[in-house]
């Protein structure tokens, strides 16, 4: 048997048309619900990592409290083209009462 395997990477919301219309076969989606027609099987949840400059004052930290960022600048998901990336970061930061402010929202 053939296999033809195509790579691509496009936003968790951009797959799910190509999904349900048969263009593609499978995709690793991040979505708090998927549509009906849709199988899915649930993968190990991520973990999401701080990057910070050599220099800031918390880079050497073992860890560091969401709280102490609070007044920091941050690069975060664009919510038009992963809502769920977005929404996942946004409800984190809620959970610590913080309003992250944003310099620049990112693609992936």
């Amino acid at each position: 048997m053939d296999v033809n395997l195509v790579l691509g990477e496009v936003s968790s919301a951009e797959k799910i048309d190509p999904l349900l219309r048969g263009q593609i076969h499978a995709g690793f989606v991040n979505a708090a619900t998927v549509p009906p027609q849709l199988a899915f099987l649930p993968m190990v949840e991520d973990e999401f990592l701080l990057y910070l400059p050599e220099d800031h004052p918390k880079a050497h930290c073992d860890a560091v409290e969401l709280k102490q960022l609070e007044h920091e600048r941050f690069v975060m998901f664009s919510r038009d083209v992963t809502p769920a990336n977005y929404d996942n970061v946004i409800a984190i930061f809620s959970r610590a009462d913080i309003h992250p402010r944003v310099a620049h929202a990112a693609r992936q």
